[in-house]
């Protein structure tokens, strides 16, 4: 809904992590929208070919 491509979740129990593929112009959008889902930190990083 926010724009990502494609998502991971990884880990279980009380911890874990989520990987979002995301176009980089959506990046900001996708990193807010995953705040207000409770998300308590993200992390944007760029992947050149």
């Amino acid at each position: 809904q926010a724009g990502a491509l494609g998502a991971k979740m990884s880990g279980g129990g009380r911890g874990g992590n989520m990987i979002a593929l995301v176009e980089p112009e959506m990046a900001e959008a996708v990193s807010s929208a995953l705040k207000e889902a409770g998300a308590k930190n993200t992390i944007i990083t760029t992947i050149s070919p």
